[in-house]
This record gives C-alpha cells, sequence and structure tokens, in this order.
C-alpha cells in the first residue's frame, strides 16, 4: 500500500511565515505612534537662574606690628603706646573683623612683651593674628 499523498507533498517548504513578524512590527508601529506625542510634551521647570557673581571686596593689607627690642611698638611703622594701640585695635576689628594682625618681633624682643601684645590683640577681638618670618641674621 503505497500512500500517494504522503510523496506529492514529501518536498519541504522553505518559505518563511512572516505573519508573526509583520504582526509583532505592527504593534510595535502604534506603541511607538502613541509615544511619540507623549514623550515629544514639553516639561515646564522653575530651574534656578544664576545670579550675577559679585566680586568680594578687595582684601585690606594686615596691620603690621613690630615689636623692638627695647619693647617699644610700631604700627605700621610708627610708634604708638599700648592705650593708642587697644584703642586702634578696637577700631580696626569694628571696622574690619577679617582684618590680619601681623606681628613681626626683634629676635632680641622680650617674651613676656610679646604675650602681653598677643593677649591684649585677643582682648580687643581680634580673631586673625599671623606672626611675620623671622628675617635672616
Amino acid at each position: 500500500m503505497r500512500n500517494h499523498d504522503r510523496d506529492s507533498n514529501s518536498q519541504a517548504i522553505s518559505e518563511i511565515n512572516v505573519t508573526p513578524l509583520v504582526d509583532v512590527m505592527l504593534c510595535l508601529l502604534i506603541i511607538f505612534m502613541i509615544a511619540a506625542p507623549i514623550l515629544s510634551k514639553r516639561l515646564s521647570l522653575n530651574l534656578p537662574q544664576p545670579t550675577p557673581t559679585i566680586p568680594p571686596p578687595p582684601l585690606e593689607p594686615p596691620m603690621l606690628l613690630r615689636i623692638l627690642a627695647d619693647g617699644r611698638l610700631l604700627l605700621e611703622d610708627r610708634p604708638i603706646q599700648d592705650q593708642v594701640l587697644a584703642a586702634e585695635l578696637a577700631f580696626q576689628v569694628h571696622r574690619d573683623p577679617a582684618r590680619v594682625l601681623l606681628i613681626d618681633p626683634d629676635r632680641d624682643a622680650g617674651y613676656q612683651r610679646f604675650v602681653d601684645v598677643l593677649a591684649q590683640a585677643r582682648e580687643h577681638g581680634v580673631q586673625r593674628i599671623a606672626f611675620a618670618e623671622p628675617s635672616p641674621r
């Protein structure tokens, strides 16, 4: 018994079934057609605007206070007494709290005099104190 139907259909089908591919492509096309207008919608944002930068005020040069070997004081190269120094320091701190006091003691100046001047500066509100580099001998 031969089956003639089977012999006539025994050739392999070599065509690709594109129906599922077309179905997927149409679904993707519909998704993108719906999503594109939604994605192109503008968002309203309230972003902070940059402010123009204000340059910082110029820094004043430090007040130079020299302590001489004999204990005298020179503020900005002019002689000054302890009471006047106290008033000047208070005035400068009131005018500019960030101003630096640069202390330049002589090598032969007494340590106690240096400590007294330092304490006086702190008493009158000087917050920024620097020390000058010792000059080479």
